[in-house]
């Protein structure tokens, strides 16, 4: 134990800490000990991104389809603003309730085959459903039970990427949940012009099956074992867990920081394709309302394969450099979202006047998807560590709370005023200012005090976190354990 210039102090671990199994770094749960991971592989890309494409096209169907199912139900705008909040409360409660835990009990490959199985055959209720409130219900559903998804993504990556390298992974899968975001809205667009809402919600079901079984085949939980369950928690140690997360203000400061961008990439993630047929009634269709929403998917893609590409080339520059990046994309949606509010002012009465709103659309996601994915997901390893699905779920928790507040909001707006689009414009302007502020903390926080300029990932904890007298009375093994649960 060390004491640092900056008043913290550093727990190392004594060679005695380590069984013999630890040293050669096959512990269960623990792929991040000394055990070299060599990354994924090609193979290995390619199956990560084709699982999390999947689980996009299949949890995200009621998004395209929301304008044919407003007009075929005859709800209202406002309605499909309270199925979007319903249905980003049902991610809250889930990830709350059970979606980091059961990644980190079960392990990935497990917990990942069971949830695409589920929201699969909940998937295919849409189509018996005939009221908001009954679409409403069942998106809440899809949406609680598929919470595990993403922690099960960030604990493969914890499992077969170099601690170094994680950010890499974050940005495939970044890139995998837009591209399937896209592939669902061009697809079930372009369904829409030959069949019926409920039919597209049936081919989506037995999409969800079959990547249930795609995923139990051919995924691995690590390179050497095919299932492997994270740290089995006691009672007292999730609380202990959960004591840390919570008390800590590096946590509060991610949860501030990632709900501004959750909120700005969920409330249009969810309602752009309405928004769409509601500025231009007379010349769009509910099925290219669709594909029309499939710029806003585009505009996060480029944003988290091209901004995520400087980002990471930026490390080597220094990390001011990243934050930069970041904020410069940011700048674009909140000058975005400023003019959407502006056309929103009057109906679209022209093919042009829609692609002027598709192209500002598009670079304001610019600003939304890097921030919202790789930096968050190097938090959640950083911080959590072996409880890295808990910290990610617990995450998502917060922000999707209060995305699904903002979105219950939006209702009356939309419902009661002529300028209701406008002002959901302005709001989300306001809400990109605020995430420029708070992420221009947060990334100092995290690039700098975190990882350190040269992306140092060694442990540390502050003394009144944990007692100097409980590290120094604890055992070798005890104070391993201490070191795994203190704040990165």
């Amino acid at each position: 134990m060390h004491s640092l210039p900056s008043g913290e102090v550093e727990i190392i671990a004594s060679p005695e800490s380590y069984t013999e199994e630890e040293a050669d770094g096959e512990i269960a749960g623990k792929p991040h000990t000394n055990a070299a991971l060599p990354g994924f592989t090609c193979s290995h890309k390619v199956l990560f991104v084709a699982t999390y494409l999947l689980y996009i096209v299949v949890n995200t169907v009621n998004g395209p389809l929301m304008p044919a199912m407003k007009k075929g139900l005859g709800f209202t705008s406002g309605e499909s603003a309270k199925i979007a909040s319903i249905q980003t409360i049902g991610i809250s409660v889930g990830k709350l309730v059970y979606g980091g835990w059961l990644v980190d009990a079960w392990g990935a490959r497990c917990t990942y085959t069971l949830t695409m199985f589920v929201i699969g055959v909940l998937a295919g209720l849409y189509a018996l459903m005939s009221t908001s409130n009954m679409i409403a219900a069942v998106a809440f559903c899809i949406e609680f039970f598929s919470t595990p998804a993403y922690p099960c993504h960030v604990q493969w990556v914890r499992g077969w990427v170099p601690a170094e390298s994680t950010g890499m992974g974050f940005w495939l899968l970044g890139m995998s949940s837009r591209c399937g975001d896209m592939t669902s809205k061009l697809c079930y667009g372009q369904l829409l012009k030959a069949i019926t809402w409920q039919q597209v919600t049936h081919g989506a079901a037995v999409l969800g099956v079959a990547a249930a079984a795609f995923g139990y085949y051919f995924h691995s939980d690590t390179p050497s074992q095919r299932d492997v369950a994270g740290v089995q928690m006691t009672k007292e140690e999730l609380q202990a867990i959960l004591k840390r997360v919570f008390g800590s203000g590096r946590f509060w400061l991610a949860a501030a920081a990632t709900s501004c961008a959750t909120v700005v990439k969920r409330t249009l993630e969810s309602l752009v394709s309405v928004y769409f047929a509601d500025s231009a009634p007379d010349l769009v269709s509910s099925g290219q309302a669709a594909q029309l929403s499939t710029v806003w998917s585009a505009g996060l893609a480029v944003s988290v394969i091209v901004g995520g590409w400087l980002f990471d080339r930026l490390a080597t520059r220094g990390r001011k450099y990243q934050i930069m990046l970041v904020l410069i994309l940011m700048l674009l949606t909140i000058v975005g979202c400023g003019v959407m509010a502006m056309l929103s002012s009057f109906e679209a009465q022209s093919w042009g006047a829609v692609w002027l709103r598709a192209a500002v659309l598009f670079v304001a996601a610019l600003g939304v998807g890097l921030p919202y994915y790789v930096p968050t997901g190097m938090f959640s390893i950083a911080f959590g560590r072996e409880n890295s699905g808990v910290v990610s779920a617990y995450l998502d928790t917060v922000a999707f709370a209060l995305s699904g507040i903002f979105m219950a909001a939006l209702q009356p707006i939309l419902d009661s005023s002529d300028a209701g689009w406008a002002t959901v414009w302005w709001l989300l302007a306001l809400v990109s200012v605020l995430m420029l502020v708070l992420y221009f903390f947060f990334l100092r926080m995290l690039l700098f005090s975190m990882l350190g300029e040269e992306g140092d990932r060694t442990p540390h904890v502050e003394l009144e976190e944990v007692g100097e007298s409980e590290i120094e009375l604890a055992t070798p093994s005890e104070s391993s354990k201490l070191a795994d649960r203190a704040v990165a």
